[in-house]
């Protein structure tokens, strides 16, 4: 399948996935942490997830059956061993 078509924003970059050190407050503070998550980056993250998931669907159509294989579950059956499967 060809990716090179999937436009991804500039900002998407080894900075949009570090993650944001917040202080520890046990664990009140770590369910209680959603409170905390700024609205607007959120939204902003939202967005580019959007574009990228949009232009990589329009490249998946390209490819015959290439969504209904994607959409299709995976499941292993008693005796089967996923290490020794081949594809």
């Amino acid at each position: 399948m060809d990716v090179s078509g999937v436009k991804v924003p500039e900002t998407v970059n080894d900075a949009f996935f570090a993650r944001v050190q917040q202080p520890k407050e046990g664990e009140a503070g770590f369910f209680n942490n959603a409170e905390k998550i700024n609205p607007d980056w959120l939204e902003k993250r939202k967005a580019v997830q959007q574009q990228v998931d949009t232009s990589l669907v329009a490249a998946c159509e390209k490819v015959p059956h290439m969504l209904a294989y994607l959409k299709s579950k995976f499941a292993l059956q008693k005796g089967m061993a996923p290490h020794l499967m081949k594809f």
